[in-house]
């Protein structure tokens, strides 16, 4: 959200699909048996794609760093294997 080379409409999206998951409304009740959180894996899939694309290797690195701050020693592995699902 702070780097400047990320576009606008890649911005709303991040807000938009984070004021969705803590909105108490949603498309689908979550309640609701096996379809409940259909609607919400939707935009989050949706906010990944365009995010992914906007991520530039100076985000990414910033990403770690401040992961490495949040939660300590970080399984190098384990966040590569994550970055290829994504990207």
């Amino acid at each position: 959200m702070k780097s400047k080379e990320v576009t606008v409409k890649t911005k709303v999206s991040i807000a938009a699909a984070l004021g969705y998951f803590i909105l108490p409304t949603d498309a689908i009740f979550d309640l609701t048996p096996l379809v409940g959180y259909t609607d919400d894996l939707g935009v989050l899939i949706f906010a990944l794609s365009q995010v992914s694309s906007s991520i530039t290797p100076e985000i990414r690195n910033k990403a770690r760093t401040k992961l490495g701050e949040w939660f300590g020693e970080i399984d190098e592995d384990e966040l590569q294997d994550l970055e290829n699902k994504i990207f």
